[in-house]
């Protein structure tokens, strides 16, 4: 369940912005993403388990920078189950 907020990155994979319901794979991070204002604004939260599966099982959308190609889901472990 998403529901700490961030006040740094602390090592996440997947990070959601509140203010747009998106959610970014900060090893694809770019300019556009503007990840540090997030985090400044208090609209930073972190999913547990920490993958995109539950970020997209509680409603986040994939931020259109960071998530380009339709291979990034597949290289973040979309497509992987345990």
């Amino acid at each position: 369940m998403a529901t700490i907020v961030l006040r740094k990155r602390a090592g996440v994979t997947f990070f959601g912005d509140k203010s747009n319901n998106q959610v970014h794979y900060l090893p694809n991070e770019t300019a556009q993403c503007q990840i540090d204002k997030i985090i400044e604004s208090g609209n930073s939260v972190a999913f547990f388990p920490d993958t995109l599966e539950e970020a997209h099982n509680t409603g986040w959308i994939n931020c259109p920078w960071c998530f380009v190609l339709s291979a990034d889901i597949a290289a973040c472990g979309e497509d992987s189950e345990g």
